[in-house]
């Protein structure tokens, strides 16, 4: 009887363990892109990684032009995006139509930046996520591009599997 009851205690703590462990999202896909970030890379390169992949849904994009000095915001796109550890990221529009795959490189320059391979996607895909400057902020995550003169904040939110936030 101890040893059944020390095999069922070994077999609930590396069931614990294994439930513990990191786990990645893979947006439910084969990634055909790089590895997103070097294997030499700053630790908080490597956090951010982990903490990025994920599902994430749109909350709006905030503009300022530099040359008028005048601001705006827009928040009509209903979009989200499934951002894939190991490299891919799934763009969908209108609850869940799948719209683009992105290929993207985590690099670390004074800040932290997001480098999406627009390489063969359509003008609209090449508008829709642009490379720049990455920050997360808990369950926020920022996206700062630039546009000649304009600067643009895109700002999306994690989500869970059923689209509700977290």
């Amino acid at each position: 009887m101890k040893k059944l009851s020390a095999l069922c205690v070994s077999i609930c703590f590396l069931l614990f363990i294994m439930a513990c462990g990191e786990a990645h999202e893979n947006c439910n896909t084969t990634s055909k892109c790089p590895v997103p970030v070097d294997a030499n890379a700053a630790p908080e390169i490597q956090k951010l990684h982990t903490d990025l992949s994920g599902k994430w849904k749109f909350i709006r994009v905030n503009t300022y032009d530099t040359i008028h000095k005048v601001g705006g915001v827009f928040n009509e796109l209903r979009a989200n995006m499934c951002v894939s550890y190991d490299g891919n990221i799934e763009y969908f529009t209108n609850n869940q139509e799948h719209v683009c795959t992105f290929c993207y490189t985590l690099l670390a320059k004074p800040v932290a930046t997001l480098d999406i391979d627009k390489g063969g996607l359509s003008r609209y895909c090449q508008e829709m996520l642009k490379s720049g400057d990455i920050k997360l902020v808990g369950d926020s995550l920022f996206i700062t591009s630039r546009d000649s003169f304009t600067v643009k904040n895109f700002i999306y939110r994690r989500t869970n599997d059923d689209g509700s936030f977290k």
